[in-house]
């Protein structure tokens, strides 16, 4: 969306001079008819004939090429905001700060005196040349800023003198019977890479239908006109009819009665505008310049009646309003293609993040976003744009990240702070991260930070790029404000848009993967005495194995047994523990089974009694072959039996998420969690080996 500069500058009165449509020129760079370009009708009335007319953008209308409308703005509705104190006059600047110590000032009245300068309405609007126009065969060049501006009046006794005021900074009524916003100053000769505000005056005389006209442009000094040169001559005066076919300028009133479309009444209670009570008229601002500058309000105004348009003439009503020509948009996206990295081995990544090269197989492709490698943030990369709207340059580019994070962890290592965000390129060079502070703005043109990456100004039309990287812990709600300036001077008017990202809506979408794996095997079987001449029992040595095979940090890893759990905590964790990702954690412990199972044997007992067993025929045996010496089979009880009999214990693994915040495992339902996958593994471990007799 296109940001307006101004805050709808509405003053009330002035008689204001839009009775003029300039279709300005100079000696040397004529401009052409802009009453009979295709635009928008300059006849002396407000009726749509064919093309655009006030009726008709009053209406909601417009053609294509409407760029900008302020609206009929009524300036008199029982209190009236005019011009006061000697101060107030053309040559002087509209506020302190400017060039002249002498500066424009305003009271509120019920009544501006004397009527014929009571300005009733006043309206102007902006438009493009279509595009393919040529100058020379339709009478403007591709994308020329025109503009066409109209007032009427409260009566119409007199000879009527107004003016029009382009300005560049946002130049508006302000409390206390004074201005906000200075003049932007030109330069003599006229230049069109540093162009002034615009004054346009008009003056018809008592009677008459043809307006005079005279443009000038504010230079501060040095120019041709009176106190001090502050006013430079564009278009010296002369007649300005719009009726020709190359007018250089051309303004025009009406001749008779015309009844617009929008609320009107006169001194004497009329509803239709009288002859010479309506003014409009018209200017290629770009044929005037040379270039486009960037309008950020208008203000019409009456003047006194004296000399013929002289820029000394006292000021009596205004009336103002936005008028925002150039405006900035800002956008601010994921950037969506992957960041390739190189392997350790010097090879380059495949498409689908595996290296070349041999020995290093693991993967080299960093999406955007991804995970850092401690797990507990994301690490993000935007496209913030910055695009000037309009017809003018802008300029001193600036950026704030303003973060509004939906969680509470923080990083570790920048407390209070929930995120950080670094610019990492500008207009598509590499910079050094410059840090981003929440809230504060970084200057974009600023060489001494940015060197030659450093960007001063935007072109009309133009996108400048900036790549923002952030480091965030969680989804966030984060708004990237940007600013221009409309002018390359320290106090000009500062225009600013957002780009608002969503928590749950904008966020990059990237899920993280949070998994546990636990491993318990039996690595050995053992008979042990319970007590020094006690019965013997089984001892088991397990090993488990736990790994974080996801792409987050896990906290508060649990592993639970009822068995081991009981013994060394060295041997058992049981709360409080980290997993970074790929982290594999291996622990061992030895336990006895409570409950040992006993049997009889019968073995053989002789002089090479090898502890075999007896076979059918009751003759001990050796290897399958008799013993030399005969033996005997006896039977003894409680003794353990070899067997497939085994113990089986299992272990539960649980953890959560630093970045989901997801617990994975449910530990046997200690939690109660429906639904929640159990991550278990169970040991099985024999209690008598096979290959030996379990005995005292």
């Amino acid at each position: 969306m296109k940001k307006s500069c101004s805050n709808s500058f509405i003053s009330t009165a002035s008689a204001f001079m839009l009775g003029l449509l300039l279709c300005i020129g100079m000696a040397a760079t004529p401009v052409w008819a802009v009453h009979n370009i295709g635009l928008f009708e300059l006849e002396g009335n407000t009726t749509t004939e064919g093309v655009d007319d006030w009726d008709t953008l009053h209406g909601g209308g417009g053609n294509a090429n409407l760029f900008e409308f302020t609206g009929i703005n009524p300036d008199r509705n029982g209190v009236d905001d005019v011009f006061t104190g000697g101060g107030s006059k053309d040559t002087r600047d509209t506020a302190t700060g400017g060039v002249s110590s002498s500066v424009w000032l305003h009271k509120t009245v019920t009544d501006a005196s004397p009527p014929k300068d009571d300005i009733t309405n006043a309206y102007a609007a902006a438009y493009t040349c279509p595009a393919g126009y040529t100058f020379g065969v339709n009478g403007c060049d591709d994308g020329d800023l025109i503009i066409y501006f109209g007032l009427d009046r409260f009566k119409t006794d007199g000879t009527a003198q107004m003016g029009f005021w382009f300005f560049q900074n946002d130049v508006q009524k302000a409390n206390g019977g004074v201005f906000s916003g200075i003049h932007k100053a030109g330069e003599v000769p006229s230049n069109p890479m540093n162009t002034g505000d615009i004054l346009v005056l008009v003056e018809v005389a008592k009677g008459g239908t043809v307006p005079l006209i005279k443009v000038f442009e504010w230079v501060g000094s040095g120019g041709d006109g009176k106190h001090g040169g502050t006013l430079n001559t564009l278009f010296a005066p002369g007649s300005a009819e719009c009726t020709g076919g190359s007018d250089d300028v051309c303004a025009v009133t009406n001749g008779g009665s015309a009844t617009p479309s929008w609320p009107y009444l006169d001194d004497d209670g009329n509803t239709s505008f009288q002859a010479q009570a309506f003014f409009e008229g018209g200017v290629n601002i770009t044929r005037l310049l040379g270039s486009t500058p960037c309008f950020s309000a208008f203000l019409a105004e009456t003047r006194s009646s004296g000399a013929p348009l002289t820029e000394t003439a006292q000021l009596k009503d205004f009336s103002g309003d936005g008028f925002p020509l150039c405006g900035v948009d800002a956008t601010k996206a994921c950037l969506a293609d992957p960041v390739a990295l190189q392997c350790e081995d010097g090879s380059s990544c495949t498409d689908n993040g595996d290296c070349v090269g041999v020995g290093f197989s693991e993967s080299c492709a960093d999406t955007n976003p991804r995970i850092d490698d401690d797990g507990a943030t994301f690490v993000v990369q935007f496209n913030v744009g910055i695009t000037a709207d309009g017809f003018g340059a802008l300029h001193d580019p600036v950026i704030r990240e303003d973060i509004t994070y939906v969680g509470t962890n923080v990083l570790a290592d920048n407390p209070g702070n929930l995120e950080e965000c670094f610019i990492t390129a500008i207009g598509g060079t590499s910079v050094t991260p410059e840090y981003l502070p929440s809230g504060t703005y970084v200057e974009l043109d600023d060489v001494g930070t940015f060197g030659g990456a450093a960007v001063p100004y935007i072109d009309a039309g133009d996108t400048l790029n900036i790549e923002v990287t952030c480091d965030t812990p969680r989804e966030l709600a984060n708004i990237v404000t940007v600013g221009v300036n409309v002018t390359d001077e320290v106090d000009s008017s500062r225009i600013t848009e957002q780009a608002v990202m969503q928590s749950g809506v904008d966020t990059c979408g990237l899920a993280p993967a949070g998994s546990l794996i636990i491993t318990k095997d039996c690595v050995e079987t053992r008979l042990m005495a319970e007590s020094g001449s006690g019965p013997l029992v089984v001892e088991t040595i397990v090993e488990f194995t736990i790994e974080n095979d996801g792409n987050e940090l896990l906290q508060s890893v649990k592993v639970t047994d009822d068995q081991i759990c009981s013994g060394p905590t060295d041997f058992c964790i049981t709360s409080g523990d980290t997993l970074l990702p790929g982290d594999i954690k291996t622990f061992r412990a030895a336990y006895m089974p409570s409950a040992p199972t006993t049997g009889t044997i019968t073995t053989c007992q002789g002089t090479d009694d090898v502890g075999e067993a007896c076979d059918v025929d009751a003759d001990c045996r050796s290897n399958g072959l008799p013993h030399e010496e005969a033996g005997v089979c006896l039977s003894t009880t409680d003794k353990y039996v070899a067997s497939s009999a085994a113990f089986l214990d299992t272990a539960y693994l649980q953890g959560t998420g630093a970045l989901s915040n997801d617990i994975l495992g449910d530990n046997d339902n200690t939690n109660g969690g429906e639904g929640m996958d159990i991550i278990s593994d169970t040991a099985t471990c024999p209690l008598c080996p096979a290959d030996e007799i379990c005995q005292d």
